[in-house]
């Protein structure tokens, strides 16, 4: 049971955790919206001074401020993203679901919680220091994970421009919205090969992992850490692309908690709609994308070149284009998620957030189930010791696309984890970028 000043410094900590992406935000991009811009440092600032105020000189009506801006943050998160605010005018940018996203409404959500208990709560005559200690011990190491993280993600993000043109130039990496669903957009990253590379040119894109609930599609920082980009081999096999004359594209997609996993699906294909969409204004061959990704990443890779439009996920923009794929590399991705038993607990954990023990949906959601002669070659990358996605689910993909006359390649990389960069690995990371790449050259890299 906790005290009521137990609960009043658990909703301070928690209101300035909430406070400080936004803090550090806001003057990041100010060049790119001053009005958002200002209105994040100001309602931060606002919700920071209010908090401190709290801690400093409790009193019910301090309370009843701090669980109003908390509600407050929590309502204004939810509009934003889940119904949207009106685009244009240049008066604001929309910002791509980044993991501030996660730390900012779970901060305030727990902030609002703790001051509804302690307004109810009698406050105590005498509170023990040690027994308020050990009750807000764990919030302020939550807190200071919540702030750092949000701070450094959010001196990150990406404000997307909604009036750029939808191009890439020749050396360089843009970043555009693909798809904006209800009110969430979306960014992807394209990086064109230098002056000189021929057009159209074939597309390789990266999917990212990260569980379906962290990552981001960033090369570096705390996304790209959580995403583990180097296990993925990214950095290294877009650099070789490049040369290649391939266009390389990342992508965010919605994450979860916030958003059910049918979401990323539909994310992920309609990214490759919008590529096929714009292909003119960025130089590409529709008939030649490529795709690959790790962990979660790789799952959706395998959801590209396996569930058509029949399974239901091609909803959205550009409906009018196909978000089939002529070529996959899957990285340890999950096939069956009604064989994950032996997962780690994380993995489990994010299962049953997910599908709440649903067979049906499960099923709906492994790729091996769409699984059909006419799906596009594949190359599968699975580590042996892999103890967070083990080594059947993509030897089960492998043998449903053999039985289906689908060409594929399994690789089990041995002394590899959920990763292929372990050192000591065989073959090695060096080995599998050069495979990872070459086939991408064979399937889609020379015009047929």
């Amino acid at each position: 049971m906790y005290s009521r000043t137990a609960l009043v410094l658990i909703a301070s900590i928690m209101g300035l955790a909430a406070a400080t992406p936004h803090l550090v935000a806001g003057p990041t991009h100010f060049g790119e919206s001053a009005v958002l811009g200002v209105g994040l440092v100001v309602g931060g600032a606002v919700q920071a001074v209010v908090a401190i105020g709290l801690v400093l000189k409790p009193s019910r009506r301090r309370m009843l401020a701090n669980l109003l801006l908390a509600a407050v943050g929590v309502v204004a998160w939810w509009f934003v993203r889940k119904v949207g605010l009106p685009l244009g005018g240049g008066l604001w940018r929309p910002e791509a679901t980044s993991i501030p996203d996660l730390v900012v409404p779970i901060a305030n959500t727990i902030a609002a919680l703790a001051l509804a208990a302690a307004l109810i709560r009698p406050a105590a005559a005498s509170a023990r220091g040690w027994l308020t200690a050990a009750a807000t011990a764990p919030f302020v190491l939550l807190a200071l994970v919540f702030g750092a993280v949000g701070a450094a993600a959010s001196a990150d993000d990406t404000w997307l421009s909604l009036s750029a043109p939808v191009r890439a130039p020749e050396g360089q990496t843009v970043t555009l919205m693909y798809c904006d669903p209800n009110g969430a957009p979306l960014a992807m990253d394209l990086s064109e090969p230098g002056p000189g590379s021929a057009h159209p040119a074939p597309v390789a894109l990266y999917i990212h992992g990260g569980g379906g609930a962290v990552g981001d599609r960033q090369a570096a920082g705390p996304g790209a850490a959580l995403a583990n980009q180097d296990g993925a081999l990214f950095g290294q096999m877009r650099a070789m692309l490049l040369k290649m004359g391939f266009v390389v594209g990342s992508i965010d997609y919605r994450l979860q908690p916030l958003y059910p996993w049918q979401d990323q699906v539909a994310d992920a294909k309609c990214a490759v709609r919008f590529l096929r969409a714009n292909a003119n204004n960025l130089g590409i061959d529709p008939m030649r994308i490529g795709v690959w990704g790790s962990s979660e990443g790789g799952y959706l890779a395998t959801m590209l070149g396996t569930a058509t439009p029949a399974a239901g996920f091609d909803i959205g923009d550009y409906a009018n284009q196909s978000s089939g794929v002529e070529a996959v590399i899957d990285m340890f991705g999950p096939s069956d998620f009604t064989r994950t038993s032996d997962s780690s607990g994380f993995v489990k954990a994010i299962l049953a957030m997910t599908f709440h023990g649903d067979i049906r949906a499960e099923r709906r959601a492994s790729s091996v189930t769409y699984v059909a002669l006419g799906d596009p070659p594949f190359l599968i990358f699975q580590g042996a010791d892999d103890g967070e996605i083990p080594p059947h689910h993509s030897v089960e993909l492998s043998e449903a696309l053999t039985k289906a006359g689908v060409p594929n390649t399994l690789v089990i990389v041995q002394g590899a984890g959920h990763g292929l960069n372990t050192p000591g690995e065989s073959p090695g990371p060096d080995a599998l970028a050069r495979q990872a790449v070459g086939f991408l050259v064979d399937q889609v890299g020379s015009k047929s």
